[in-house]
Formats: structure tokens, sequence, C-alpha cells
């Protein structure tokens, strides 16, 4: 069952959903039982932290009426390492802290729901 939720307006500070080339910055959708919601970070290759964290999930979470602990909550940028994984890195509230192997299925599908080809990102080099 796909579930995807996209609002329009966002009290965060990823102020529209979608840019140039079909591109989104900001992705609700269940997989495998959990909520996933991805936002695309900025463009700087090396760490999350283009968009406000934990601020733009927090306020994206109260916007949707749901607690920090009920979705799996990760950023993107739009590079990909030598290796081929793409950066997608997976922010953990209850610690405050980032896990930065996300499991490869996942990440491919975010990159993917995101509008983004996995195989055509540039490299993070």
């Amino acid at each position: 069952m796909e579930k995807v939720t996209v609002p329009q307006t966002s009290a965060t500070s990823v102020p529209d959903n979608s840019t140039d080339g079909g591109v989104k910055q900001r992705v609700d959708f269940e997989l495998n039982g959990a909520r996933i919601v991805a936002f695309l970070d900025s463009d700087q290759p090396t760490q999350p932290g283009g968009i406000m964290w934990p601020q733009v999930a927090e306020s994206y979470a109260a916007e949707q009426g749901i607690g920090m602990s009920d979705a799996r909550w990760y950023s993107v940028q739009p590079y990909r390492f030598a290796n081929g994984r793409p950066n997608v890195n997976e922010y953990r509230p209850n610690g405050q802290t980032w896990k930065f192997e996300t499991n490869l299925n996942t990440a491919a599908e975010i990159v993917r729901r995101l509008g983004l080809d996995l195989d055509s990102l540039p490299l993070d080099i």
C-alpha cells in the first residue's frame, strides 16, 4: 500500500515541495510499515545541515499531527559516494544523533521518490 502525503504549504524552512525538473524538496510515504519523511538538504556534500535540523522535522511533525517517533526522518544531499551509495542520512530524534549508513534499498527509494536519478547523481569526491 502506497501512502504519499505532500502538503502544498509548510511551516518548515522548506517552503515549496517542488523545484524545476520535477525534483521534490520533501517526500512523506510508507515503506515496509514505517513512515518515511525525507527532506532534500543543501547541496553541500560534506554533512547534513543545509536546512535546520531538528527544527524542520519538528515543525513538519507538528504540522502533520504526529510525534517525532512516529516517523523515520532523513536528510538527502544530491550526491553519491565513490562506492555508488546515495548520500542519505537518518536523523534519530530520541538521541538527537545521525545515522550515516542508511539501508541502500531505503536510500534508493527515497532518492527515487524525490525525483532524482540515483545513477546520474554527481559523485562526492
